[in-house]
């Protein structure tokens, strides 16, 4: 038997608790039943969490922690967890999946440092440790045979749906056959990366005027600081939200696209983007190489 402990799970909006959803579907398919330890019953992830972990967790078998502090309330509760059940549930083993490795928040006054550690001593008292990507599992104390880079894939369809006429959804959009269409999918933050895409889009501006930004997202990401900046400044620019959707949906908004952009930040290097933001008509993008037919291959719900 699995366990997952997600902060966030369906209904809620997040791309971890999409991905979890989808990593018991697939583990369920193979013969892997689980269950999953959510804010449905936990309420808050504060300390009566762990009481909730020790109380659900297997007396054998794993515990596979989806963490991004950001889905547990930026409380640092969810870094003991590995460690009771290390001590009370002598035969489950834990497995944390590090969706990014921001600190979460302690007590009053706890500096960077602190909360760092709190997050090391999370992976360091994991059996196995998995993340997306090289550079924070170096962050975590990597590399050795408990670290394990997983490349987190697309969970947008990377097909078109049945019957789907590509100029004909475009015109549907008020878009003509020659206009650039950029689609953002994910929520108002700038830890996306939505800053810079909107940079990026001012100096497209400059040189079509015609091109097009299409904002595929839920709103505002929960606890930012940010979110309603970016939304006014994504409005100044003409670049419409078009709001949540079905998956279908989303697939018909991202193939309608030139370029399809998810998740920006955390996944390229910050001197990359950087170079990106200065350079005048250069693209940046998420996922693999442009298609022949101007098509993105990449790009997930983070």
């Amino acid at each position: 038997m699995i366990l997952f402990v997600s902060g966030e799970y369906p209904p809620d909006v997040g791309g971890v608790g999409d991905y979890t959803a989808h990593l018991r579907t697939g583990l369920a398919n193979l013969g892997w039943p689980s269950r999953v330890l959510t804010r449905k019953q936990v309420g808050r992830w504060d300390a009566r969490s762990l009481l909730w972990l020790l109380r659900t967790a297997p007396g054998g078998g794993i515990v596979h922690i989806q963490f991004q502090a950001g889905a547990y309330d930026l409380l640092g509760d969810v870094c003991l967890m590995p460690a009771l059940v290390r001590v009370f549930r002598a035969r489950t083993r834990v497995v944390t999946t590090f969706h990014d490795t921001r600190e979460p928040y302690l007590f009053p006054r706890a500096g960077r440092r602190l909360r760092q550690q709190a997050v090391r001593f999370l992976a360091r008292t994991s059996h196995a440790v998995i993340a997306a990507d090289q550079r924070d599992l170096v962050e975590i104390g990597g590399p050795s045979p408990r670290h394990h880079r997983v490349p987190i894939g697309s969970n947008i369809a990377c097909a078109p749906p049945p019957g789907f006429d590509r100029q004909a959804y475009r015109s549907r959009l008020g878009l003509g056959p020659n206009t650039l269409a950029v689609a953002y999918f994910g929520l108002l933050n700038a830890s996306k990366g939505l800053d810079l895409l909107l940079d990026a889009f001012e100096l497209l501006l400059d040189r079509r005027p015609d091109t097009r930004l299409l904002l595929i997202t839920a709103g505002a990401a929960p606890r930012s600081r940010d979110s309603h900046g970016l939304a006014r400044r994504a409005r100044s620019l003409r670049a419409p939200a078009v709001g949540r959707h079905r998956r279908v949906a989303v697939c018909r908004w991202r193939f309608a696209a030139a370029r399809f952009a998810a998740g920006l930040r955390g996944t390229w290097p910050a001197h990359r983007l950087d170079a990106a933001r200065r350079s005048r008509g250069g693209a940046v993008h998420r996922g693999g190489s442009a298609r022949p037919d101007g098509l993105d291959r990449g790009g997930s719900a983070h």
